[in-house]
């Protein structure tokens, strides 16, 4: 007469997952949904599968789309990794728009360790060569509008990345971003004009240099 409750579709859920049957998760998270959960005890299993969903092959837009509105209406926040995990998934369908719109709404709630980890998944993508230049660009300009308090150094990265890809125009509005901060030490240093320069000269881009 034992009868599944939250804890058994916790169990289920988790171990689908490790599994790799997202469906089987599915049908568990399905059923949690009818039970009656207390102290938030489902939230970890249900970001770690948002984060399953959204790096598979194929993600399933649909339904990472249904659990973020679930957890909208219980007016729970995602953790900050399942958070870089659905930006990261906006990004690859080029829907921007979202990637702010959920920004905007979660993360300034996080902590300052947490904000840093979701910069640095955008950080990442920039890097990632597999990225295309122009998504790689609209990653970093929802970088910097977001987080204002990215140092000199990572933007610095950013512009060279940038040079490297051979689109010195775009490196060059990267330093120029720097330039123009409100804050002294988020701006360029003499060696950011010494980089910034070099890589111009090696991308012969006058345009930029002038």
């Amino acid at each position: 007469g034992i009868r599944p409750n939250v804890a058994t579709y916790i169990l289920q859920m988790d171990y689908r997952i490790g599994a790799g049957d997202l469906s089987g998760a599915h049908a568990a998270y399905e059923a949690l949904k009818s039970e009656e959960v207390n102290n938030g005890e489902d939230l970890s299993v249900i970001n770690k599968y948002i984060r399953e969903l959204c790096s598979a092959p194929s993600p399933n837009y649909e339904r990472i789309i249904s659990i973020i509105a679930d957890l909208e209406e219980l007016k729970v926040r995602p953790e900050a990794d399942t958070l870089s995990a659905i930006c990261l998934l906006y990004l690859r369908r080029d829907e921007l728009h979202d990637i702010i719109d959920i920004l905007r709404a979660h993360c300034f709630h996080y902590t300052l360790d947490e904000r840093a980890r979701i910069r640095d998944a955008l950080f990442a993508y920039c890097l990632d060569r597999r990225n295309s230049t122009t998504s790689a660009w609209d990653a970093y300009i929802i970088m910097r509008e977001m987080f204002d308090e990215t140092d000199t150094e990572k933007r610095t990265q950013l512009m060279n990345e940038f040079f490297d890809r051979k689109r010195s125009d775009i490196a060059s509005h990267v330093f120029g971003h720097m330039r123009q901060h409100i804050r002294q030490d988020q701006r360029p240093t003499s060696d950011t004009y010494v980089e910034c320069l070099v890589g111009i000269a090696k991308c012969a881009d006058k345009e930029s240099l002038d």
